[in-house]
C-alpha cells in the first residue's frame, strides 16, 4: 500500500491536505504533528467526516523524533511515496526578543523541512515526491541582496552550503547586520526563500543518486490562505491553498525542482533573466545563438560588462533583425507575472515590487523598441496597451496596501514637493484637487515622491481618480505641464495618465536591470 506523511498535519493547509488525500490518494495517510492532543483532535475530526487517517506524533526540528518516525514506518508500512513538508510558523516581529523569533522560525520552517528530507530519504520509495510549503515570500525576489540572491540561486549549492547561509544570517542578526547585508527584516521571508532554494538543492542530489533520481521535490505557494499564520485573514480557503500541494502530488506530471503558484502555474524562482530574454539579447548583439547555454550565459555577461566599462551599447538593432512574430510571442511572457501582481501586497518599498516593476520595465522597453511594418501597428499598439494594462494593475495593488500618509512632514531624503495641505473639515468631500497644492515641474527624481504624495492625500480626502484625471491640469507646471498638454486627449482614465507620465519621465532601467542581474542569467 502506498503511504503519504504530512508535517504539520492538524490544521490549517496541512489538515487540508490530508483531508484531500484521504478523498484522492489511493493509499494510507499519516496525519503527524508536533502536539498529540491536537493532532489525536484532528484525527477524530477526520473520521467523523468519513476519513480513516492515521495520526503520528512528530516533532520535525527534533532530529531523534524524525528517526524515530522514520523506523515506525519502515517496521509497518516499509516506506513513503508522498512526503509533504508542511509544519511551520509566522511569529509576529518583536524586537525585544528579534533572535529568538528568527531561531524559532528557521528550526521549523527550513531546518524541519531539511530533518525530514534527509531522514527520510532512505525510506523514500521509487517514484516518490516531496511537497514543500513555501510561500509567496518564499520567491527569490524577496531577498533585497543581488549577492544573496545569486548564493540562493547558485547552480553549485548544496545543503550544506544552504545551512551555512542560513548560520549566517543569524550570525548577522547576532550583530544587528541582517538588514545591512541584504536579508531583510523578515525571518519568515527568510525562512520560505531557504524552503524554495532547498526545493531546488535536493532535487539536485537526487538526479545525481542513481538510485535516487527517479525522486521529485518541488514546492509551492499555497497563496494568501484563512489559516493562523494569516490570523484568519486570507482570501482563500485551507482547502483552495491545498490544491496546489495535491495537484503536485498526483496529477503533475515531470515536475522537478519547480515552485508552483497558486494558480498551477510554474515560476521561474531562482532566474530572473528568462531563457527568451538571453536569446533575444545576444540576437540583438549580433551572437551566434547557437552556442552551448552555458556558453551564451558566459558571453552575454562579458558583453554588458564591456558595454558597462566603455559606455558603449554593442545593440545595433538594424543589423541584427529579430523575427516580429517571435518577438511578439517572447513579449508575451509577461502574462506569466500576472498572478504576481494581482497577489502583491506591500509598498513600493518592497523588493517584489521593485521586481515586478523591473519586469514590466524590460517588456515595455522591449516593445518600444519593435520595428513593425504600417499594416502591423495595430499589434505594437495592443502589446504596449497592454504593458500599460499590467503597470497600472501593480500601481493599484501597491496603493491599496500601502497606509494612508496624511503627515506633512517628510524626511530630509524626500525630494521636496509643494506639499501644503490646507486645514479642511474631515467630513467634507473635495471635489478641488488644486485644493492639494501639490505639483509635479517635471524634475524625474520627484516623480515617485509626487506619485506618492497624490496617492495617500487622495485617499484621505476621498477624491476619486475620475477626479483626479478631470482635474490633473492643476497638479503640472513647467516642462510637465507643457507634456500634459501635448498627452491629455491621448488617454482617458487616471492610471493611463500615471503610466504616459513614468514612461516619459522616469528613466529607463532596462540596460541597468540586465546588467545587474547578470550573475542570475538564465
Amino acid at each position: 500500500m502506498k503511504v503519504a506523511v504530512v508535517t504539520g498535519g492538524n490544521k490549517g493547509i496541512g489538515f487540508a491536505i490530508v483531508k484531500g488525500l484521504c478523498e484522492q490518494f489511493d493509499g494510507k495517510v499519516y496525519l503527524t504533528a508536533r502536539n498529540g492532543i491536537k493532532g489525536n483532535a484532528a484525527v477524530c475530526k477526520l473520521r467523523k467526516m468519513g476519513y480513516t487517517p492515521v495520526f503520528h506524533q512528530l516533532d520535525v526540528t527534533d532530529k531523534e523524533s524524525v528517526q524515530q518516525f522514520r523506523d515506525y514506518i519502515l517496521k509497518h508500512e516499509g516506506g513513503v511515496d508522498l512526503l509533504f513538508n508542511n509544519a511551520g510558523i509566522s511569529l509576529e516581529k518583536c524586537v525585544d526578543i528579534y533572535l529568538k523569533q528568527a531561531e524559532d522560525t528557521l528550526n521549523v520552517n527550513y531546518y524541519g523541512a531539511v530533518n525530514a528530507s534527509q531522514i527520510l530519504a532512505p525510506i523514500l520509495r521509487y517514484g516518490a515526491k516531496i511537497i514543500n510549503t513555501s510561500s509567496f515570500y518564499g520567491h527569490l525576489s524577496q531577498i533585497p541582496s543581488w549577492e544573496l540572491k545569486a548564493k540562493f540561486g547558485a547552480p553549485s549549492l548544496t545543503v550544506d552550503g544552504l545551512n551555512k547561509l542560513m548560520e549566517q544570517y543569524i550570525a548577522d542578526i547576532k550583530e544587528n547586520k541582517h538588514i545591512e547585508n541584504g536579508w531583510g527584516d523578515s525571518p519568515y521571508t527568510v525562512s520560505k526563500v531557504a524552503v524554495s532554494a532547498l526545493t531546488v538543492v535536493l532535487q539536485r542530489f537526487f538526479n545525481n543518486d542513481p538510485e535516487k533520481r527517479q525522486i521529485s521535490v518541488n514546492c509551492f505557494h499555497p497563496g494568501y490562505t484563512k489559516t493562523d499564520l494569516t490570523s484568519n485573514n486570507g482570501i482563500y480557503t485551507p482547502e483552495e491553498g491545498a490544491r496546489p500541494a495535491l495537484w503536485i502530488a498526483l496529477e503533475a506530471e515531470g515536475l522537478r525542482g519547480q515552485f508552483v503558484w497558486n494558480n498551477l502555474t510554474v515560476i521561474d524562482w531562482p532566474k530572473y533573466l528568462l531563457f527568451d530574454e538571453l536569446t533575444y539579447e545576444l540576437l540583438i548583439r549580433g551572437v551566434n545563438i547557437s552556442r552551448p547555454h552555458d556558453e551564451k550565459r558566459k558571453i552575454l555577461c562579458r558583453a554588458l560588462d564591456k558595454e558597462r566599462t566603455s559606455g558603449v551599447s554593442l545593440i545595433n538593432l538594424d543589423k541584427y533583425d529579430v523575427s516580429l512574430e517571435t518577438q511578439i510571442k517572447e513579449i508575451n511572457t509577461l502574462n506569466s507575472i500576472e498572478t504576481l501582481i494581482k497577489e502583491f501586497e506591500g509598498s513600493s518599498n518592497d523588493s517584489l515590487y521593485k521586481r515586478l516593476r523591473s519586469r514590466i520595465t524590460h517588456v515595455t522597453s522591449r516593445i518600444l523598441r519593435l520595428i513593425t511594418p504600417d499594416d502591423q501597428s495595430d499589434v505594437k499598439n495592443e502589446l504596449y496597451a497592454n504593458a500599460l494594462l499590467f503597470d497600472a494593475e501593480l500601481e493599484e495593488s501597491r496603493s491599496q496596501s500601502e497606509p494612508i500618509n496624511t503627515s506633512t512632514t517628510f524626511s530630509a531624503a524626500t525630494p521636496v514637493i509643494n506639499v501644503q495641505p490646507p486645514i479642511v473639515n474631515c467630513n467634507s468631500r473635495y471635489t478641488n484637487v488644486s485644493d492639494l497644492n501639490i505639483t509635479f515641474n517635471g524634475d524625474p527624481s520627484k516623480l515617485p515622491s509626487f506619485l506618492e504624495h497624490v496617492t495617500d492625500l487622495s485617499k484621505s480626502r476621498k477624491i476619486s481618480d475620475d477626479e483626479l484625471f478631470n482635474s490633473a491640469v492643476e497638479l503640472f507646471v513647467d516642462d510637465a505641464f507643457i507634456w500634459f498638454r501635448s498627452v491629455k486627449n491621448t488617454v482617458s482614465d487616471w492610471t493611463s495618465l500615471v503610466s504616459l507620465l513614468k514612461s516619459e519621465f522616469l528613466p529607463t532601467d532596462y540596460e541597468d536591470q540586465i546588467w545587474e542581474q547578470r550573475s542570475l542569467i538564465a
